[in-house]
C-alpha cells in the first residue's frame, strides 16, 4: 500500500475510497457525494475519496463536490493509463460503485483479486461477487444507505488476504460451471 501511494503521490497516512470508472449519469456519482456530504456533516468524513476516471458528467460532479464542501476531501485523477489500475487497488482502502445499473462489474472483479472491500450498489451481478466477507451492499440511489456503509466500511478491520480468500471463484471455468 505505501508504494502504491508513494508511485501516485498520496499521502501514506491518509485513508481513501476509490471509484474506477467513467464518469457516466449511470454510475451514481451524485449519490456518492451526498454520502459524502451526509457523513461530513456528521463529523464522520475520515477518509479522502479518489476518482479515478473521466467522461461527460465530471464539471457537473466537480461543481457540486465544491457546492457540497467536498472540494479538499475529494480528488479527480482523471483518466488514467490501465497499467496504473493495480497501484490505485493497491493503495485505496475501500472501493465504492454506487451505481445505478450494472452488468459485471470489471472493478469489482478486479477489487476482489487485491482484496480490497468494496461497497456497492446491489445491481447487476454485483451481488453475486460481493458478500458480507467482501463488502457491503447497499440499494441503488440511496445517498444515507451509502452513507452508512461507508461509514461501516472504514469502521471495520478488513484483512485484504481474508477479503481476497473470501472473494468467489471467478475463473473462467469456474463462471462457466454456475
Amino acid at each position: 500500500r505505501l508504494e502504491a501511494r508513494a508511485r501516485l503521490g498520496l499521502d501514506p497516512d491518509r485513508r481513501y475510497l476509490l471509484f474506477l470508472g467513467r464518469l457516466h449519469a449511470v454510475k451514481g456519482l451524485p449519490v456518492l457525494l451526498r454520502a459524502l456530504a451526509s457523513l461530513a456533516a456528521a463529523g464522520h468524513l475520515g477518509f479522502d475519496t479518489l476518482l479515478v476516471g473521466d467522461g461527460a458528467e465530471r464539471p457537473a460532479l466537480e461543481a457540486e463536490s465544491s457546492r457540497l464542501g467536498l472540494k479538499s476531501r475529494v480528488r479527480f485523477a482523471g483518466e488514467r493509463p490501465h497499467r496504473e489500475v493495480p497501484q490505485w487497488l493497491c493503495a485505496a482502502d475501500a472501493l465504492c460503485l454506487p451505481s445505478l445499473m450494472e452488468g459485471m462489474p470489471n472493478v469489482v472483479l478486479e477489487a476482489a483479486a487485491t482484496g480490497l472491500p468494496v461497497v456497492a450498489s446491489a445491481v447487476g451481478a454485483v451481488p453475486d461477487i460481493v458478500s458480507p466477507e467482501t463488502g457491503i451492499l447497499v440499494p441503488p440511489g440511496d445517498a444515507e444507505a451509502l452513507a452508512r456503509s461507508l461509514h461501516e466500511v472504514f469502521d471495520r478491520s478488513w484483512r485484504r488476504e481474508e477479503v481476497a480468500r473470501a472473494s468467489p471463484a471467478l475463473s473462467w471455468d469456474a463462471v462457466a460451471e454456475r
